[in-house]
């Protein structure tokens, strides 16, 4: 099976190398989404974006085009903050079948499961499952922080940083392709390093991001109730109520905009 790495780096070169270190054997193509220098080498091919920080979804679709000009069936798709060793790698590439449409490792911080799946509930709530699996099994998404992907994949751009993760595996799935985590892999995830878990920024990208993949689902009304209660969740921490009140601020803004395009434009293809 041809696989190829992915890498999207923006600003922590001294954690990409550590990503790059177990993975060797695989060809790396890291896409620079800022302005740094990334030596290139035997194995490691750097693509350079035409929109210095033009966001993730952005970035890995451009390194998944080149996987895929390149001659690339599959991709892992590794957060520049992220480590996962080629062992664990083959692990996932065993799970790989016609049937199959994304696979993840468990994905680990310094002590503890971050993500060993995800769960996606119809009406907007989302749960990242934090138990070691016994077996590999189908899951409703999974972690972008390392996922692997058939290079043909693309994500949604309009998510700025969040949910595209979660909207890929569930299109696969629309598709009739699984999503699958697989329990003898292992990644460790440096969790915030390149953007903080409880930054302002971080927060108005997934709350926006949140409505964006719910409101397809018609659930709309209720998201924006969802990102009153994060307002009010928020409250103690200025920077963090400013990064939800921002977020709220981009829902309602951008879902009147949509509105207003749609009525201008009974043809055009705008989220429902």
């Amino acid at each position: 099976m041809d696989v190829a790495i992915v890498i999207p780096c923006c600003t922590r070169t001294d954690l990409l190398q550590q990503a790059l270190e177990p993975l060797k054997e695989f060809s790396v193509f890291v896409v620079n989404d800022g302005e740094l220098f990334i030596p290139e080498s035997a194995n490691v091919h750097v693509v350079k974006t035409s929109n210095p920080r033009s966001g993730f979804a952005r970035a890995a679709n451009l390194g998944l085009s080149k996987a895929q000009q390149e001659g690339f069936s599959w991709v892992l798709l590794l957060n520049d903050d992220a480590v996962i060793s080629a062992l664990d790698l083959h692990q996932m590439i065993s799970l790989i079948t016609p049937q199959t449409g994304a696979i993840g490792p468990v994905v680990w911080d310094a002590n503890k499961v971050v993500t060993a799946g995800i769960s996606v509930s119809f009406w907007g709530r989302i749960k990242n499952n934090h138990l070691q699996p016994e077996q590999s099994h189908v899951v409703d998404a999974l972690s972008g922080a390392c996922l692997l992907l058939p290079s043909w994949t693309r994500f949604d751009v309009r998510f700025p940083h969040g949910f595209e993760d979660i909207a890929m595996c569930i299109q696969l799935a629309n598709m009739g392709l699984s999503s699958v985590v697989c329990a003898t892999a292992k990644c460790f995830h440096h969790q915030g390093a390149t953007l903080a878990q409880k930054s302002s920024e971080k927060i108005r990208h997934s709350l926006y991001g949140q409505a964006l993949f719910f409101k397809k689902r018609r659930f709309f009304p209720l998201i924006v109730g969802l990102t009153v209660l994060q307002l009010l969740k928020e409250r103690s921490s200025l920077s963090r109520f400013n990064g939800a009140y921002q977020g709220f601020r981009d829902v309602i803004y951008r879902n009147s905009m949509a509105v207003r395009m749609a009525s201008s434009s009974p043809g055009s293809n705008n989220i429902k």
